[in-house]
C-alpha cells in the first residue's frame, strides 16, 4: 500500500456532534495523497457511529484501550501516522478546502515545517463575550508564502508575539523531523500547553529556508463549551459558563506529571505555559541562549490575568497571585513598571467589579520582599491601582461591541477584533463554515479587512 504524503490526525474525546461536522468538512477536499486519522481517547460508543457513518477510503480510526491525559493522547496518535507529512486537526477544528492542494505543492525540497492562519469560530453553544456562531479574525495577511527567519520567529515568541509561530494545530510538519524530536526527549507533546510545547522545539531544529509561513486563512480553530481552550481561557473564577470544573478536570487529568520542571514560576497561569514552554525548549537546547523571554510584558499579562482584568483564569488562587507578585519582586524597578504598563494594556474580556480588582490588587504590596528601592517600587504600584481603576471605570461604561455600518452586514468589531455573525449566511454549524470558509475568505480579503 502506497504511503500517502499527509496524514490528518483528528483526536477526540466524548463530542460526537462537533467530530461529525469536523469530518464531513474535512472530506470536502478533493486532495486524495492523504489519510484521516480520527484517533478516539477511549469515547463512548457513539464517537464510533460518527466515525462508521462515513465512506471515504481515506479514513480510519484509532482507540485508545483507556482515557489517556491529553499530552499522551496526542503522542499515541502521531505513532499511528504512516504520512510523510502530518497535521493536527481539532475535532472542532477545520481546514479550508483547498489547503491539502496548497500544501502538496510547496511540501518539497528542504521543506520541513509549514504553517498558516487560522480564523476563530465560536460555535452555536458558545454563551460567552459576544455569543456564538462567530468567526472572528484578527491581524491582515497578504496572501504570500512567506520564508520566515527562524531567529525570527524565536524572537518573537520570546515576546509574546504569536503571529507567525507555527501552533500546532495550524502546521503541517515533516514526520522524520518530528521522529528526531522524539528521539531526544522521549515525546513530542509535553503539558501543559502542547500547542505551543511541540511546535518550539520542533522550530529550535530548523535553518531558515525549512520553515514557510502561507500568510492567509486557510481554516479556523473551535471553541465551544466542551474546549480546553474554552475551559482554561474563558470562564472566571465563579464558574462562568459552567466551565471551571471542565478547568479543573483538564490540569488534573495529567496526574502528577510536572508541568515546570525547567522553569522558574511555577504557577497555572495561562501566560506561564508560554514562558515554560521556552524553559522546556532551553534545557534541551541551548540555541537561543541569547534571547531572554519579555519578562516584563508576561508578568503584565499574568497580572492582567490574575486580576481578572483580562481572560480570566479559574486556576489562579491566591497563591497563585503571591508566587507572581513575589517573582515580579525580583526584577529591576524599570522592568517592574513595565509590567504594570503591560497589565494595563490588556484590560479586556472584563467581569470583575472594580471593587474586586482593588482588593484583590493589594497582593502587591502583601507579596513585598525588602530590597533598597521597595518605596519607590510600592509609589509605582499605587499609581498603577489609580490608573487601573480608571481605565477599568470608563471601560465599565463603555459597550465593546461597535457596529460597521459601511461593511458588509454581519461583521462588527468586538474587542478590537473583526467578527463575521455566520447565521446571516446561514450557516449553523462547522460543516457549513467549512463549505463557505473560502467564499467567505475570498469576499473579505480584497475589501481590505483582513
Amino acid at each position: 500500500m502506497k504511503r500517502p504524503k499527509i496524514s490528518i490526525i483528528v483526536p477526540t474525546c466524548d463530542r460526537p456532534d462537533l467530530l461529525a461536522h469536523t469530518l464531513r468538512g474535512l472530506l470536502l477536499s478533493s486532495y486524495q495523497d492523504c489519510e484521516i486519522i480520527v484517533s478516539d481517547n477511549y469515547s463512548s460508543k457513539e464517537t464510533q457511529a460518527v466515525i462508521d457513518a462515513l465512506d471515504d477510503p481515506r479514513l480510519r480510526s484509532i482507540r485508545t484501550s483507556f482515557r489517556m491525559a491529553l499530552c499522551d493522547h496526542w503522542d499515541f496518535a502521531l505513532a499511528h501516522a504512516v504520512g510523510d507529512y502530518f497535521i493536527f486537526n481539532g475535532d472542532d477544528d477545520c481546514i479550508s478546502s483547498q489547503l491539502l492542494d496548497e500544501l502538496d505543492r510547496i511540501a518539497v525540497g528542504d521543506c520541513q515545517l509549514i504553517s498558516w492562519h487560522t480564523a476563530l469560530y465560536f460555535h452555536p453553544d458558545w454563551d460567552q463575550d459576544c455569543g456564538g456562531n462567530i468567526l472572528q479574525f484578527g491581524r491582515p495577511t497578504s496572501g504570500k508564502i512567506l520564508n520566515i527567519s527562524i531567529e525570527e520567529t524565536a524572537f518573537r515568541f520570546s515576546q509574546l508575539d504569536r503571529s507567525f509561530f507555527p501552533e500546532a494545530t495550524r502546521f503541517c510538519c515533516k514526520r522524520s523531523l518530528a521522529n528526531k524530536i522524539i528521539r531526544n526527549t522521549g515525546r513530542l507533546f509535553w503539558p501543559l500547553a502542547i500547542d505551543i510545547t511541540a511546535p518550539l522545539l520542533l522550530v529550535n531544529q530548523l535553518t531558515d529556508g525549512q520553515y514557510l509561513l502561507i500568510d492567509s486563512y486557510m481554516g479556523f480553530g473551535g471553541r465551544n463549551k466542551k474546549s480546553n481552550a474554552a475551559a482554561y481561557e474563558r470562564c472566571s473564577q465563579r464558574g462562568s459558563g459552567g466551565a471551571q470544573q471542565r478547568a479543573k478536570d483538564f490540569y488534573e487529568e495529567h496526574g502528577e506529571i510536572d508541568f515546570w520542571p525547567w522553569h522558574p514560576l511555577k504557577t497555572k497561569a495561562y501566560w506561564n505555559a508560554h514562558a515554560a514552554a521556552w524553559s522546556l525548549c532551553g534545557h534541551w537546547s541551548n540555541r537561543w541562549n541569547h534571547i531572554n523571554i519579555n519578562w516584563p510584558e508576561l508578568l503584565g499579562r499574568m497580572l492582567a490575568e490574575a486580576y481578572g482584568i483580562s481572560n480570566a483564569n479559574p486556576f489562579l488562587s491566591q497563591i497563585d497571585i503571591h508566587k507572581i507578585n513575589r517573582f515580579m519582586w525580583t526584577l529591576s524597578e524599570n522592568d517592574i513598571k513595565k509590567s504594570f504598563i503591560a497589565c494595563l494594556n490588556r484590560i479586556s474580556h472584563s467581569k470583575y467589579v472594580i471593587a474586586e480588582v482593588a482588593e484583590n490588587n493589594k497582593l502587591f504590596v502583601q507579596s513585598a520582599t525588602p530590597r533598597p528601592e521597595a518605596d519607590s517600587i510600592l509609589r509605582l504600584h499605587a499609581i498603577f491601582t489609580k490608573e487601573l481603576l480608571e481605565k477599568l471605570k470608563v471601560f465599565q461604561m463603555q459597550t465593546n461591541v461597535q457596529s460597521i455600518p459601511t461593511f458588509t452586514q454581519g461583521l462588527r468589531i468586538g474587542n478590537g477584533e473583526i467578527m463575521l455573525q455566520c447565521e446571516v449566511l446561514n450557516i449553523k454549524n462547522a460543516y457549513d463554515l467549512t463549505k463557505r470558509f473560502d467564499e467567505i475568505i475570498e469576499k473579505l480579503n480584497p475589501k481590505g479587512i483582513i
